[in-house]
């Protein structure tokens, strides 16, 4: 969801609980039931989005995607869309400022969403930056950052973003597709094994190709040597025309 001129808005659209459900049992369904049983699912299980605030930080120009934090209690974490450097903003529930880190040996092509979930090292907080984003679907590997998240203190929340803090170092998680290329707006992290699961976005329908979204896994460890070719799982049947969802991972 594209947050224009700071105004934020949290769409609880998908639990990764949920999804994991969902998708662990894809093979077993047929396709037919999962296309009527999920759709029917989503209209009567997730809320109405709620507008919270307005984000206070100018530099947030074009919010992607918004995290909770789990290290910083009622903080979060959010990016711009393309456009803008390497950069991760933290608000609180209020909207305000809480400081502006630059993502270590990372770059923005088309940052997308962001995620939470665990990592290398064993009961720490990592956040997952996905570069997914491939408008003309001409990219051969897309990228996800993966990085230790910063703890906020007080001092940060006036930090500029000329000055801004720098994360520990990323790693680049290097994925590609097995059937083609594809946009992708959706970046979704299983908060035990830290899979990682990417769901594309639908193209605009038109009289001679309906689309619907592909969900698609990885699965650590990651080789960060050589791109990881993902597995496809299976197909949400989202109704046109929403091409995007985004959600706040809740840390239980």
């Amino acid at each position: 969801m594209k947050v224009i001129q700071g105004l934020l808005i949290i769409l609880v659209f998908l639990f990764i609980s949920y999804a994991n459900d969902l998708l662990s049992n894809a093979n077993t369904i047929n396709k037919a039931n999962t296309t009527k049983t999920s759709y029917q699912e989503c209209l009567t299980e997730f809320q109405a989005p709620q507008i919270i605030a307005n984000l206070a930080d100018l530099d947030i120009n074009e919010s992607s995607g918004v995290i909770a934090s789990r290290l910083n209690p009622k903080q979060y974490w959010t990016h711009n869309d393309s456009g803008d450097g390497p950069f991760i903003y933290a608000f609180d529930r209020k909207g305000k400022k809480q400081g502006v880190w630059r993502v270590n040996k990372a770059k923005a092509f088309d940052w997308e969403d962001i995620a939470i979930g665990p990592g290398p090292k064993k009961n720490k907080s990592y956040l997952y930056l996905g570069d997914i984003g491939d408008n003309f679907r001409a990219r051969e590997e897309i990228i996800i950052y993966q990085f230790l998240e910063p703890k906020i203190s007080s001092s940060d929340a006036t930090t500029p973003k000329s000055s801004a803090r720098m994360t520990k170092k990323s790693n680049i998680i290097r994925l590609k597709y097995p059937d083609g290329k594809y946009d992708a707006e959706v970046l979704l992290v299983h908060p035990k094994t830290g899979e990682l699961y990417i769901v594309t976005k639908i193209a605009a329908p038109t009289s001679e190709k309906t689309e619907t979204a592909r969900v698609y896994k990885a699965t650590p460890p990651f080789s960060l040597d050589s791109a990881t070719t993902l597995s496809f799982i299976t197909e949400l049947p989202l109704p046109a025309p929403i091409t995007f969802f985004n959600r706040v991972s809740v840390p239980n």
